[in-house]
């Protein structure tokens, strides 16, 4: 039954066809035996008489309400969607003008520090005591180190909103990169590298060159108190991704705080003992979840560690 307030539409539209005149579609409710409202779309034809008149007309009815409601909810949704993406545009617009911020006024006064210690120590160094120089250089050693701390807070922060770049990757040739680069920063280290299988995975290469040299970076930093350090770097394919791994024979680690590894400036061991800010694995874990894949560790404590990583297969 059509409802009382859409029937003078429909008899209008039932005329219009009756005097010959065919609209393709119409649609107007009709009300159900249990009185909801049922949104109906019509399509109309006619039987022609020799003369040209209409001797019957044929229409055919589809309820769309769910269809309508959907394309209702899509539009809405659609909205939404917009204004979340020009509210994220603005909070990334909000988020550099902070990080410029933060790089630059907490930069300035640490060049101070660092720069007018390094003066006083050229011009009156030699009339220090060995405990006025030790206090001058751990002032330029804590100022240079939050440096790298405001470095790597920032970095982290960008990773978030950097376009990723996908293509396949030759894992092996990344890794023999990363190891040139880091045999030249060390060279007093003779490691050997043992690279097993790895096959190709997908990701951006910039970025995962980065979890390889901050991995890698760890292995070559955690092995420096042993005689014959040894690190080794393989793969392997897991179904519909690829597993990949940075093995060494370092100091380990303690799973019972295993939670705090991929943290950010979370630390297992003090810069005492070890050089670096507590951001690399968190930087690691982040770009692996933007490509979506997973990153895992084990490790024991004077027996070495081993992290993983997967990335989609080509």
């Amino acid at each position: 039954m059509v409802p009382p307030e859409d029937l003078a539409g429909v008899l209008s539209t039932w005329e219009e066809v009756s005097a010959g005149a065919f609209p393709n579609t119409h649609e107007n409710y009709w009300l159900t035996r249990d009185g909801s409202r049922r949104l109906v779309a019509w399509s109309n034809s006619a039987l022609i008489g020799e003369s040209g008149e209409v001797l019957h007309v044929i229409g055919t009815g589809i309820d769309i309400t769910e269809r309508k409601q959907a394309e209702v909810e899509l539009l809405k949704r659609t909205a939404e969607l917009e204004d979340l993406t020009q509210e994220r545009a603005a909070a990334n617009k909000e988020l550099d003008s902070f990080s410029y911020s933060i790089s630059h006024d907490l930069r300035t006064p640490l060049r101070a520090i660092d720069g007018f210690s390094r003066m006083i120590l050229k011009k009156h160094g030699d009339k220090f005591d060995g405990d006025t120089l030790g206090k001058f250089n751990v002032i330029r050693s804590n100022s240079q180190m939050m440096g790298h701390l405001i470095d790597d807070l920032l970095a982290f922060s960008r990773l978030g909103r950097k376009d990723l770049t996908i293509t396949t990757l030759d894992i092996k040739s990344l890794v023999r990169d990363v190891w040139k680069d880091l045999k030249i920063i060390n060279p007093d280290r003779h490691i050997p590298l043992k690279i097993c299988k790895c096959p190709t995975g997908t990701g951006d290469q910039t970025l995962i060159r980065q979890v390889l040299t901050n991995l890698l970076s760890n292995a070559v930093k955690f092995t420096r108190g042993r005689k014959r350090a040894a690190i080794e770097v393989g793969g392997y394919k897991d179904e519909s991704e690829h597993v990949y791994y940075v093995k060494d024979n370092g100091i380990g680690f303690d799973m019972e705080y295993y939670n705090k590894l991929f943290g950010v400036f979370q630390r297992l061991h003090s810069a005492e003992e070890y050089e670096g800010t507590g951001v690399g694995l968190a930087i690691v874990q982040r770009i692996i979840h933007r490509h979506g894949g997973r990153v895992w560790a084990k490790g024991k404590v004077d027996e070495g560690a081993c992290f993983y990583f997967t990335l989609r297969s080509p």
